[in-house]
């Protein structure tokens, strides 16, 4: 997961995104278990890798804090936080 939200920060920083933006992310790094061993479409595995966002909300991985940042026509957002002063 750490790779996965260190990847986040480097496309995204700290700007507000949701599943969609972050999915190609999740299937670069291999680090989200999104059920592509099973039979999942595409949308599963979109709504799978919302769930493990939402269980790790206000969590810190690695140098930031995974925040839920709103909503837009029923999808959540989110945006990082880092733990630590950005020089």
């Amino acid at each position: 997961m750490e790779e996965f939200v260190t990847a986040w920060w480097n496309k995204h920083s700290d700007q507000e995104v949701g599943v969609a933006e972050l999915f190609d992310l999740a299937i670069q790094t291999e680090t989200l278990d999104l059920g592509k061993s099973g039979k999942g479409t595409e949308r599963s595995q979109r709504i799978s890798m919302g769930k493990q966002l939402a269980a790790k909300r206000d969590r810190v991985i690695g140098e930031y804090r995974i925040m839920l940042s709103g909503e837009e026509k029923r999808a959540k957002r989110w945006r990082l936080a880092p733990t630590r002063k950005i020089a």
